[in-house]
Parts: structure tokens; sequence; C-alpha cells
């Protein structure tokens, strides 16, 4: 389907009605596990559970397709199996499982979607968010120069094997711009296999 939005009109405000037929509401269940309090990012499981990372409690849940409360997803702590400041969420549906970067420690986390802790890669750098590109691979968007040391070139993005070593690297920059302010979590799409990219300082 092709949807054709006039942004010239007086107001930008589009009606749900233009854009879907039919809209479906998921209450979902709160318990003492399942407190939210602000979703940044929602994936559909292969099976059509929802898992949600709730970044104002830091907290990642697992919910069915009908709002019941499943598991949570590691715990917030200072243990080998959990996350300090959980900053960003992916499913992987290649492998389904779930990895959260946990920005506190530098490192990504893989955990089944029961919440099961799978293992924990150390990176030497701070990213601002990453993406699933295959079974195999990630790819990174580095945050703020972290990756430049004295007057070297830096790379906006990195891709990754699953156990943190470099495959590749573009989006150059120099140590002049190592204070660029990264941009919104959604740098890049990734769509059949390409990666789409907004690299910063361009339009």
């Amino acid at each position: 389907n092709v949807f054709t939005i006039d942004i010239e009109k007086e107001s930008s405000v589009e009606k749900y009605s233009n854009l879907f037929c039919d809209i479906q509401y998921v209450a979902l269940e709160e318990t003492k596990n399942s407190i939210i309090g602000d979703i940044s990012r929602l994936e559909v499981t292969n099976s059509g559970d929802l898992i949600i990372f709730d970044n104002r409690a830091g907290s990642v849940y697992r919910f069915a397709p009908d709002g019941k409360f499943l598991n949570n997803i590691g715990f917030r702590g200072g243990g080998e199996k959990e996350y300090i400041l959980p900053w960003d969420m992916k499913y992987d549906p290649f492998n389904d499982k779930v990895l959260v970067w946990d920005n506190g420690r530098s490192s990504i986390l893989t955990f089944q979607v029961n919440g099961e802790f799978i293992n924990r890669v150390q990176l030497p750098w701070i990213i601002s968010t990453f993406g699933i590109i295959d079974k195999d691979h990630l790819i990174c968007y580095m945050n703020n120069g972290e990756d430049i040391i004295g007057d070297e070139k830096g790379t906006n993005y990195k891709i990754l094997k699953r156990n943190g070593a470099i495959v590749a690297e573009f989006g150059e920059y120099g140590a002049e711009k190592a204070t660029f302010r990264p941009m919104s979590k959604k740098t890049f799409n990734i769509q059949q296999g390409r990666c789409i990219c907004f690299p910063p300082f361009s339009n």
C-alpha cells in the first residue's frame, strides 16, 4: 500500500484513520515485577510476544500477545548477569534472543526470551545504539568519538561479530568532530540485508 501525506497543509497532524484501516489496543498487565514507566522500545518476537524496554525503570519485560506479563529479561545490578545502566535493547529474530546494551559497563548482554542469561560481550568503547544485521553480526553507532585516540580518525559505524570483533568500519570523521552530538537512537535501519544510515552533520 502507498500512502501520500500532505506535509504542506496548515496542521501536520494526520489522522490514524487515513493511514490504517484497523487499530487494536493491547493492555499490558502490570504486576510487582512489571510496573511500566516509559516504553522507549518495543520489539515483537517470532512467536508474537512483546519485548519492551522501559527506559525510565531500566527494565526489559516480555509480554504475551494478549498483554499478559511473562517474565523479566535481566535485572539491574552489579552482578555478571545484570546490567547497570541499560541504554538500548534489540530482539534478535535470527537467533530468538534478546540483546541489551549496558552503558554502565560498555557491554552487550544476551538473554533467552525467557530471561535466562547467556553471555556478556565487553566492548572497548561506549556506543549510542546498535542493530542486528544477521545471525552472526551486529552494527554499532558510536557515541561522541569514543574510539578516537589523540589525533587519529574515528568511524561512526562499526560492524561486529557476536564476540565483539570488528568486521568493518565506515563513516569516518576526524578528532575535530569528536564531540558531535549523537543523533536519536534511530540512526540507521536494516532492511533486507541493507543498512540505511543517517550520519551526523548530514542532511
